[in-house]
């Protein structure tokens, strides 16, 4: 069997990269929430729970996935 050149890979589509990167927060944040997390307090995980959940509506922003607000992070 030879080498032969297969060219670039596809690009992928700018909404499944928006929405990757989404998730990948989503799943990177879940410690946050977590109810067996005791090392931070009610005010933090709230915080987080907010943080969550405008990650999980940014689909439905005006714009999408080209024009993106991305909510702040919590500290």
């Amino acid at each position: 069997m030879g080498w032969f050149e297969i060219g670039p890979a596809p690009e992928v589509p700018l909404k499944e990269k928006m929405t990757k990167q989404i998730e990948g927060l989503l799943k990177e944040s879940e410690q946050y929430v977590a109810i067996d997390n005791t090392s931070i307090t009610k005010g933090e995980r709230i915080a987080w729970m907010d943080y969550r959940q405008k990650l999980k509506e940014l689909h439905l922003q005006q714009g999408f996935p080209e024009q993106i607000f991305w909510p702040a992070r919590p500290e």
